[in-house]
């Protein structure tokens, strides 16, 4: 998903130009939240040039 395909969902639109920093912070939050431990090997990736994408990481049971 891209930032502003994010800011539009969870802020119901307004400004989506200008969202990066809203949605990096979010992001940074939910990170810190699921893997406490190690935030940077979570389950969302940052995609650069594009967005966010959400996976499992590999070694968890599904």
């Amino acid at each position: 998903f891209s930032a502003g395909q994010i800011y539009e969902e969870v802020w119901g639109g307004g400004d989506s130009e200008n969202c990066g920093t809203a949605v990096a912070s979010v992001i940074g939050q939910i990170r810190r939240k699921l893997t406490p431990d190690m935030p940077k090997a979570g389950y969302i990736r940052t995609v650069l040039g594009s967005g966010y994408k959400f996976e499992v990481p590999q070694g968890i049971a599904e």
